[in-house]
Formats: C-alpha cells, structure tokens, sequence
C-alpha cells in the first residue's frame, strides 16, 4: 500500500510539472524590449521611433501607419491583451492584434497571418490576410489577400474604458474573447505559429498589459466559456 501511495503521489507532482505554465509579459510597461517597430515610410525601426510609452501603457497616435511585432514566434498559449480608444479621437476607429505572422513574411503593413479586429462594431471579426485560411461554423474560407469572419457577440465596453481581448490557440484552433466572452471561433488554421504584432491605423489606441501564457496543444480543444480577463 506504502508503495502505492508512493507511486500514486510521483506521479501526481509529474504532472504537476508537467502541467504547470508560467505565464510571461511580453511588454514590461518601460521599454520596447523584444519588440521591433515597422511602418512603410521608416522600414523597420525601434519601437520608440514611432511610438511612445506613457503610464506603463504602449500609445499609438500620429500620421505613420505600422506595427510592433514580437521578435520570437509563439505557439499553443493564451495571449491577453489590454487596450482602449482616445475618447477625444472623433474619426473612425481601427487596429488590431495579428498572431501566426511567419518569420519568413518580409515586413509590410498587412503580413501574412490571423488579426484579431479591434474596430467600432467589429471587434473580435477574423481577418484573415494573404492566403490563410480558416474554418468558423464549417465555413472555410478560400485563400484571398483579405477574408472576414464575423464575430458571434458584441462585448467592446464604452469608448475611453479599458478592454481585454484574450486569444487562445491549440494547434490549429484559434478562440477570440473580449472581456470575458467568447466572440469568435475557428478551427483548421493554415498556420499555427508565428509573430505577433500590435497594428496601428491611424486611430489613437493604447495597449498594456501583454500576458502569453502557455497551452498544452490539443487540435480538439473547446473553448472555455468561463475565460476571463487576467488579473493584474
């Protein structure tokens, strides 16, 4: 019985190792370490040449079009993304979160790759750019250089309040929140790995609190109604 228990407790702290993932701050709220900047009209760039950091948060304003791209690749983790409009902005509103961007993509405004859309009445939309391919409601879009599928759920919170979008990928699953509620769906991903990147368009938006956290992978994974925003 002794050995049992033994045995029975070896492999419980297993799988515990196993099983137990730290999650990791992609941006540390002071500088734009692991991050690189790109826009059209400065090729790629420090993040500091196009955007600024102010109370711990990334800001993105001004005329240039682009991007901060992670310099690492990820694969199978929960991503959670904190982000809000400038309530004085009073044009159109939209960016986005793209995820799976291949290091082998050159650099340009809309790399290949899945974009969360942050965007009035719109957001938690897939994008799909360049050819990727996915399949929501056992609808696969056909490879094109720009493909939308719908969100399920309206969950954005008032103009000038923060927002969490939380992402989460297993294999060739892709699962879309927004404060909590799941908005979108897809399975069958072209990609499954790959960059990720904050996109600026020119409307004022911030960003903070940039969490990854790893998944184990598992293609058939259903999406956890209960996701919530991490708590920082």
């Amino acid at each position: 019985m002794k050995h049992i228990i033994t045995i029975m407790l070896l492999i419980s702290m297993s799988y515990g190792t196993t099983s137990a993932q730290k999650s990791a701050r992609l941006f540390n709220g002071k500088n734009f370490k692991n991050w690189y900047a790109y826009s059209p009209s400065t090729g790629k760039t420090k993040g500091e040449k196009l955007f600024e950091i102010r109370d711990s948060a990334i800001v993105m304003q001004g005329s240039r079009p682009g991007y901060l791209m992670t310099k690492k690749s990820f694969a199978n983790y929960r991503l959670s993304v904190d982000f809000k409009w400038d309530e004085q902005h009073k044009g159109k509103r939209n960016s986005g979160v793209m995820y799976h961007v291949a290091t082998s993509q050159p650099d340009s405004l809309w790399p290949q790759g899945i974009q969360y859309q942050i965007k009035d009445n719109a957001t938690g939309d897939f994008i799909l750019l360049r050819g990727t391919t996915l399949t929501v409601n056992d609808i696969t879009n056909p490879p094109a250089p720009n493909a939308v599928h719908k969100r399920t759920a309206d969950a954005e919170k008032t103009i000038g309040e923060w927002n969490t979008l939380v992402i989460e990928v297993r294999g060739d699953r892709c699962d879309q929140y927004l404060n909590g509620t799941l908005v979108n769906s897809g399975t069958g991903a072209s990609q499954n790995h790959g960059r990720i990147l904050l996109q600026f368009e020119g409307a004022p938006v911030w960003f903070k609190n940039i969490i990854l956290t790893p998944l184990m992978p598992h293609k058939t994974a259903k999406p956890q109604s209960d996701c919530s925003p991490h708590a920082v």
